[in-house]
């Protein structure tokens, strides 16, 4: 297993630094900012990790693009070289959960420095959220959809071309642009179109157990996994 992880990182080269680099530096600009909201008083008295919220948003942003939109590249050129398909899936997918995995524990250690820094900086004032919470408890599940989901989108992608990205395209600018739309018109406009598929999409949520829906999520992610093993093993080189 280490030696396939070892391998494909010497293969992907600086892809794998710059990850960790930007996380970084958007944690200190959320910092910064948080700090000039405090300065001018536009907090309400209560502050919050921005720094390892928005380190988080980039480097899950980061880490889905590296894993979706590199599968291609590295495939046609490690399988082209001799690499099975089968040693390309575990050792691409393997190296995934690792950086992806690295990200989750920088942005603890973020979040561990922040709250430091924010009992000091901040004093009597409260922490609004609880970040380090979320970050323990969900981690290792945001890990493994991050990479599984990544990775099945950027397959279906070197498989089937233009369509795949632009039906991927399309989803992706529905959930951005539709997903606050419909939660906004839930309390303001209820009697609206996306006010009545907000609220159908809450009571669905409310009816159905929380282990119920990880179960789902997990079927959903394990039948990605399996999808993405199976298009992988029939994919040809297009280099």
């Amino acid at each position: 297993m280490l030696q396939l992880i070892r391998k494909q990182l010497r293969a992907q080269g600086t892809d794998v630094i710059w990850g960790p680099v930007i996380m970084l530096a958007a944690g200190i600009v959320g910092m910064s900012i948080m700090f000039a909201m405090m300065k001018f008083d536009v907090a309400d008295g209560e502050w919050f990790c921005l720094g390892t919220m928005l380190g988080g948003i980039v480097a899950a942003f980061y880490g889905f693009i590296w894993i979706s939109a590199g599968i291609g590249f590295y495939f046609n050129m490690e399988v082209a070289m001799g690499c099975s398909r089968k040693e390309f899936f575990f050792s691409y997918y393997l190296t995934g959960f690792v950086m992806n995995g690295v990200y989750a524990i920088i942005m603890a250690i973020m979040c561990i420095i922040e709250n430091a820094l924010g009992r000091m900086l901040y004093p009597g004032m409260e922490n609004d959220i609880d970040l380090l919470y979320y970050i323990i408890r969900g981690g290792i599940p945001a890990v493994v959809v991050l990479t599984v989901i990544g990775g099945f989108c950027g397959t279906l992608v070197l498989r089937y071309g233009k369509k795949a990205f632009w039906v991927l395209w399309a989803i992706w600018m529905v959930l951005c642009l539709g997903g606050p739309r419909i939660s906004d018109a839930v309390s303001d406009a209820p009697d609206s179109v996306f006010g009545k598929i907000g609220t159908a999409v809450e009571v669905l949520l409310e009816s159905v157990s929380v282990n119920i829906w990880i179960l789902f999520g997990a079927a959903i992610v394990l039948a990605c996994g399996v999808a993405d093993f199976l298009m992988l093993r029939r994919q040809q080189v297009t280099m």
